[in-house]
């Protein structure tokens, strides 16, 4: 009976959930070779567009980034010194061409040569792309002029600062004479000649030659900018007919300006006489101080252009050679023992003889 009955409650049992079989799955389908192939090829392409996208969004902001980085001035280039043109901007010095060789000119090649290049040039690119120069002429020309003494290649690439355009033309003409200020010495003449220049260029914004001169000379004292503007004004009227200003006292300039301002006559005497006169420095100052020697309105016609002529004599066993402003004496004898008393008044002697004392 026991056993009966544990056998049938064994047997009785029901079967557990976990024990049913579960169905058996769906079979998996199986691609073709060619259907891998194709799966594994479109996998490869989306990731290669992936990786290419990601590149050429980083491309883009590097390039953002660099450009930004020229804007802001904080990336040198290094420029052929060849492909580099200075026509967008008016120089501030009259006659470059006798900067070229000065004592400066070779002092700074000395430098470059020994030191390098201590700061950059500042360039943009104009609408044709053409590198052009802001500011940096006599770094830029001692460069070239370097590389055609030498033929050293170190001298064909100039460091730089290019900016894709010039957005601000006030601005760099400002940090252009701000920089000759300081750093050369620039006669009132030629800064006047800059404004009336200045005046006349596209896109600067002045309407007036006393504009120019407040809007380039800004960081200047207002007493130099009211000098400037008076001789602005004058060379703007004779401008057409002037030669180099360089030599032009400041204030004969100033007095000059005063005589013609309201003096439509004595405008047409200066005229005259400087479209007679030599186109040179000397002969323009001379010009000048002989329009101020001669009484109003007696004005007469200048003789031709002697400021090249060069005259040498001997006196007494003393060679004379008088150039332009310089006059040269060469003594048979030491001058050494001379007392310093007996020199000076010899060129007071000398002084007042040539200025009719």
């Amino acid at each position: 009976m026991a056993g009966k009955d544990k056998f049938r409650l064994v047997a009785d049992l029901a079967p557990l959930e976990s024990d049913k079989l579960a169905p058996d799955p769906e079979p998996r389908r199986r691609r073709s070779p060619m259907a891998e192939a194709v799966a594994e090829t479109a996998e490869s392409l989306d990731e290669r567009q992936s990786e290419r996208t990601r590149l050429m969004e980083k491309m883009k902001a590097d390039v953002a980034a660099f450009n930004q980085a020229r804007a802001d001035d904080r990336i040198d280039l290094m420029v052929d010194v060849t492909e580099i043109r200075t026509t967008a901007l008016e120089r501030d010095r009259f006659d470059l061409d006798q900067d070229l060789n000065d004592d400066e000119m070779q002092e700074l090649k000395a430098s470059l040569a020994k030191r390098g290049l201590q700061q950059s040039i500042k360039l943009f690119q104009d609408e044709n792309g053409h590198y052009q120069l802001e500011s940096g002429w006599r770094r830029l020309t001692a460069y070239r002029q370097l590389l055609a003494e030498t033929g050293d290649e170190r001298f064909r690439h100039i460091r730089a600062k290019v900016a894709p355009a010039l957005e601000d033309i006030d601005a760099a003409y400002g940090r252009m004479v701000d920089e000759n200020m300081v750093r050369k010495g620039v006669s009132h003449g030629e800064l006047a000649i800059l404004a009336v220049r200045y005046a006349r260029a596209k896109g600067t914004g002045a309407d007036s030659v006393e504009a120019a001169v407040d809007r380039l000379f800004a960081s200047a004292a207002r007493a130099k900018r009211y000098h400037l503007r008076q001789i602005a004004d004058l060379m703007d009227r004779v401008q057409d007919v002037l030669g180099d200003p360089s030599a032009i006292p400041r204030d004969t300039a100033l007095k000059v300006a005063d005589r013609v301002r309201e003096d439509v006559t004595e405008l047409a005497r200066l005229r005259e006489m400087l479209a007679h006169s030599g186109r040179g420095a000397d002969a323009v100052a001379g010009v000048f101080h002989a329009f101020l020697a001669a009484p109003v309105g007696k004005g007469a016609r200048p003789g031709p252009d002697l400021s090249g002529r060069k005259i040498e004599f001997r006196a007494g066993g003393f060679k004379c050679t008088v150039k332009g402003r310089e006059i040269r004496l060469l003594s048979p004898g030491d001058l050494n023992d001379l007392d310093e008393g007996v020199l000076q008044r010899a060129l007071d002697a000398f002084r007042a003889e040539l200025e009719g004392d």
